[in-house]
């Protein structure tokens, strides 16, 4: 299986888009002492990470054993390895390091492409199942005065990332600090298309924008944190919380760019308001189910409904139930990737046959996680809690793909359920008044 599917699954199964870096100073202990300390941090710290980056300058005193035990241990909890050793020589060279990787148990390396046999490197590496991580915009300071040297026309982290696209590279190390800007990020994205993982080093200790990193650096993204895991009193807690930050945003800006760039679901009217189903009236609309018109949008929120369920503890619910009609299509394909049972909730009771409002079979004491397209006062989600309660089921969360923020998170507290949503009103105006999204115009009504 290729590192960009296993990525792509440990996302859904985890909640996570995190790379955790085991940038752990030695202590005076002996290397088996400092393994051991390795694994207990891994062992801690596992359940909210996709990946672990092995930085080859803390750990050069370890074995090759060494490496291999931690990654075994790593891959028995569910991680991908990275060996970040900037790996770069002559092909003869650097294919024997290559090999020494493989032995070591890593998933995947990072190599620094300046030599230009990019190319040589990544058919080494695949040629033994392992992915390749490019260099092309490093976080240090320092860098940006070779990185960025124009040459011809074009700075050197440009063509460094034309040849990650032509040597396939699976991935590429791009930073998330102010070294790389917006901009620079969004090229570096262009460039290489949308498939490879950027692994963006930087977030915590050294203030990486998470937001930038996100909204420029495409669907595929490793967010990596080290420090502020690995020296935490508490690294689990900060594991959990990273995890928690870093997703939800990933989550959040991604459904807000499907709405905004899908015909149809956005539209904005200030002259000619729109009525809402609630009787209000609103200088914009979003029409969820203009997405399921577009095969990509669709799938990319159900994946992202799929990330947001997993984030928050609900995978193991025996049931997803929604509202007719709009909700029918997300929860039907949701329930389906889940493997459960669909029920749906009338508006009311139906004047023919038995005359039930829940379509399906709820048991008494199922657990349900109710799962809609958009949510605005909260009094359609309401009566589908108490319409699926009063069977006997226990609703653990109600989840939408967008909220409008106009009461529907209180009313549904007031009945004992959280509000879930991948994203809301704030996000979408957030990103339409940074001008994140190119060709996005607040003043223009979205059609």
């Amino acid at each position: 299986m290729s590192f960009l599917r296993r990525y792509a699954e440990l996302r859904r199964q985890k909640g996570s888009i995190m790379c955790i870096s085991l940038d752990v100073k030695r202590k005076g202990e002996s290397r088996r002492e400092y393994v051991e300390r390795l694994e207990q941090l891994v062992k801690r710290t596992a359940p909210y990470a996709v990946a672990f980056k092995v930085n080859e300058n803390y750990t050069r005193h370890l074995s090759i054993e060494d490496h291999q035990e931690m990654t075994q241990l790593c891959r028995s909890l569910g991680t991908l390895t990275i060996y970040d050793c900037k790996l770069s020589d002559i092909t003869s060279t650097v294919t024997t390091g290559i090999g020494i990787v493989k032995d070591m148990g890593y998933d995947g390396l990072t190599v620094n492409p300046i030599f230009g046999n990019l190319y040589q490197m990544t058919d080494a590496a695949h040629g033994l199942g392992l992915a390749v991580f490019s260099v092309t915009l490093p976080s240090s300071p320092e860098s940006i005065r070779l990185f960025k040297l124009n040459i011809n026309g074009r700075r050197l982290f440009e063509i460094l990332a034309e040849d990650a696209r032509a040597s396939r590279t699976d991935g590429l190390v791009v930073s998330a600090t102010e070294t790389a800007s917006a901009d620079d990020i969004s090229t570096i994205r262009n460039a290489v298309g949308e498939e490879p993982v950027i692994l963006f080093p930087g977030i915590g200790a050294q203030s990486g924008d998470l937001e930038k990193a996100i909204v420029y650096g495409g669907w595929n993204v490793l967010l990596n944190v080290g420090r502020s895991i690995v020296e935490s009193p508490e690294p689990e807690k900060a594991a959990a919380e990273y995890r928690g930050t870093l997703t939800d945003a990933w989550i959040r800006i991604n459904a807000a760019q499907e709405m905004l760039n899908t015909p149809g679901v956005y539209r904005y009217s200030p002259d000619k308001p729109f009525v809402l189903s609630s009787g209000k009236e609103s200088d914009y609309y979003v029409d969820v189910r203009a997405l399921y018109s577009y095969p990509e949008p669709r799938g990319r929120i159900a994946e992202l409904m799929l990330v947001k369920i997993s984030l928050e503890g609900n995978v193991d619910a025996d049931k997803v139930a929604t509202t007719e009609t709009a909700g029918i299509p997300i929860a039907s394909i949701v329930a389906d990737r889940l493997c459960k049972g669909l029920v749906y909730v009338r508006h009311k009771e139906k004047g023919y046959g038995t005359g039930k409002r829940v379509e399906g079979v709820v048991q008494h004491g199922e657990s349900i996680i109710c799962i809609d397209d958009l949510t605005t006062t909260g009094e359609t989600a309401e009566a589908c809690v108490r319409a699926v309660s009063e069977l006997g089921g226990k609703v653990l969360t109600y989840y939408v793909v967008f909220d409008r923020e106009e009461g529907a998170a209180e009313r549904l507290r007031s009945v004992g359920v959280r509000l879930c949503y991948l994203a809301n009103t704030s996000t979408l105006r957030g990103l339409m008044r940074k001008k994140t999204l190119k060709g996005i115009d607040d003043r223009k009504t979205y059609m």
